[in-house]
């Protein structure tokens, strides 16, 4: 970023207005809100647009797929509950009871939740889900196109380049599924403090490095792994940079050094009490979270759409279904964009902002490789440069795919710089046919609509009466499905009135090691079974079989069981009636089972 100033185009057209008193200075409130206007409306639109499907209905239907937006609906609902009623909404003990589990080790978005408290608290988690997976690529867009308006000097290219990176391929797939990974606004403030610490310097760099230390801490309570993801490709970035620039220019570094200084002491005072909380509070893990190395980008994704962009065929659709992974491998860039990108990087070598892009690009993909490239669902035995650092701490809990999230800014940058510097060529058919071509391969990223989902929760968990009825005071329930963020949705949807031992969330095992949707007990395991439809499962108890999961139970202080809509509904409940010697309670679309502790 430094090292772009030789060739960094001024925004003096932007900066250079008068302000209200007439004189040369920082822009007038008015003339900002005329400048970014037509982009926010734009962008708005654009999103509205995407997610067109779920504006009817907003509290009752939610952008994305069924599964993970409940958990993380669970969590907008929970913080604002435990402020609410004076509980420690870092430790919730309501799931995974009676332990509970250590809100840092899971992606608890602790600070959306926490800014969004009066909505959900008015209007329910799914308006709240809808307004934020809706907002995040039009935030995202705004500051990639405010960052990019450093590198070119017309705002309309900045408006593509930013566009290209707010409503990427990566984008839109995960506002369908993961919110702590859908708010992907640092990278562009961080190129926004970079290159003014380094370049423009028109600001306090301690202002700016203040700004910059609360944006860390700000997706630390947002999403821990973007955090590490995004300082390592600053990282990156500052050593590409470095080698690029033959000839230190002259900069007033210490200014820089200076800002860097305080965004760093800010994020370790302020960042520093979470982080303690995260490995050595209550329930923290010992190690990294396993099992994430299988997530990688499969190469054949980056030139073979997936059923999420809208120009795709259903000859792509089966090679897709082939990818390890799919919601983590949407990382395409296609046939255009490829050639765009090598045209552009060759023709733009002299602009050092295109060189360090096109480098960190190219090393963002291998990284996404993972330990060994994979096409076609296939390992290659080709190995990725990944494999030199995913045994450095934490490095091994990041999903590498998730790397191309920055690499789409990276291309936008690339983008802008284009057009704007078609833009300067005579108004000749070559160029409009250049312009043409290039915007032709930023409509091949498009998306297709957003899926929606509709929310069945059972009217029995907003029963207020019918569960005073039929739970005891000190609930303690095992829910069927076990292995799935239903109960979690249906929790929350009660106003937290039971607690449970289950849940779509990390705890630590018997090592320290994280778990997922524990605890990993039989009768659960049982009742997984049978609601899953196997027609393998046995619903009859042996004697012994009845005194293990009674223990079981017991062990876990189980005084209830909620059987659910699932697919072997009725098998589980003639078990769970044998395992109780009771036919349970139906109220509200659930089945009821008292146990005697």
């Amino acid at each position: 970023m430094t090292g772009a100033v030789a060739d960094v185009r001024s925004d003096a057209a932007d900066s250079d207005e008068f302000d209200s008193s007439g004189t040369l200075g920082q822009p007038s409130i008015r003339a900002t809100i005329r400048r970014w206007a037509p982009a926010v409306v734009a962008y708005v639109a654009c999103s509205l647009w995407l997610t067109r499907g779920v504006w009817r209905h907003p509290t009752t239907r939610w952008i994305g797929v069924h599964g993970d937006p409940q958990a993380f609906m669970w969590w907008l609902e929970w913080v604002p509950h435990a402020i609410r009623h004076g509980l420690n909404p870092l430790h919730p003990t309501v799931v995974q009871y009676p332990d509970g589990i250590n809100a840092l080790w899971n992606t608890s978005i602790l600070l959306p939740s926490l800014l969004l408290a009066p909505l959900t608290w008015a209007f329910g988690p799914i308006l709240s889900w809808n307004l934020l997976h809706a907002g995040a690529p039009v935030a995202s867009a705004l500051l990639a196109m405010a960052a990019l308006a450093r590198f070119v000097d017309r705002r309309l290219p900045a408006f593509v380049g930013g566009l290209v990176y707010g409503f990427s391929p990566y984008m839109t797939l995960k506002m369908l599924v993961h919110t702590n990974l859908v708010i992907t606004v640092l990278p562009p403030i961080m190129l926004l403090c970079f290159h003014e610490l380094f370049v423009r310097r028109r600001r306090s760099p301690v202002v700016v490095g203040a700004i910059l230390g609360l944006a860390f801490v700000a997706q630390l309570l947002t999403g821990e792994e973007l955090l590490l993801i995004s300082v390592i490709v600053g990282a990156l970035t500052c050593a590409v940079l470095a080698l690029a620039v033959r000839k230190i220019p002259d900069v007033p570094w210490r200014d820089g050094v200076r800002g860097l200084a305080v965004a760093a002491g800010i994020g370790a005072v302020v960042g520093a009490p979470f982080l303690a909380y995260q490995f050595f509070g209550p329930r923290a893990a010992a190690c990294c979270v396993p099992g994430v190395s299988k997530y990688v980008l499969d190469a054949q994704t980056l030139v073979v759409p997936s059923p999420f962009q809208f120009f795709h065929t259903a000859g792509a659709h089966e090679m897709a279904l082939r990818w390890q992974g799919l919601d983590e491998s949407n990382a395409y860039v296609g046939v255009l964009m490829l050639a765009f990108l090598v045209v552009a990087v060759v023709a733009l070598r002299h602009r050092r902002a295109v060189q360090v892009s096109a480098v960190v690009l190219v090393v963002l993909v291998a990284f996404s490789f993972g330990n060994e490239v994979q096409f076609a669902g296939h390992r290659t035995g080709i190995p990725g440069p990944w494999r030199v650092l995913h045994h450095l701490p934490m490095f091994g809990s990041i999903v590498v795919g998730r790397f191309m999230f920055v690499a789409y800014l990276a291309i936008g940058l690339i983008v802008a710089v284009a057009l704007d510097t078609l833009a300067d060529l005579p108004p000749t058919t070559r160029s409009r046919l250049l312009i043409g071509g290039t915007l032709l391969a930023v409509a091949s990223l498009a998306p297709t609509s957003a899926r929606v989902t509709q929310d069945h929760t059972p009217a029995f968990f907003t029963d207020t009466a019918a569960m005073d009825r039929l739970l005891p005071d000190d609930a303690v329930v095992l829910a069927s499905p076990y292995f799935e963020a239903d109960a979690m949705a249906w929790q929350a949807a009660s106003g937290f009135r039971f607690s449970m031992i289950e849940g779509n969330v990390f705890a630590p095992g018997p090592d320290g090691t994280p778990l997922h949707n524990g605890p990993l007990i039989d009768v659960a395991l049982r009742i997984n079974e049978l609601g899953s439809g196997s027609p393998d499962a046995r619903t009859t108890i042996t004697p012994e079989e009845r005194a293990q999961y009674r223990e079981e139970l017991t062990r876990h202080q189980v005084n209830t069981i909620l059987v659910g809509p699932t697919t072997g509904r009725a098998a589980v409940e003639r078990f769970v009636a044998d395992l109780t010697g009771s036919p349970g309670t139906t109220a509200g679309g659930v089945t009821v089972f008292r146990l005697d502790r």
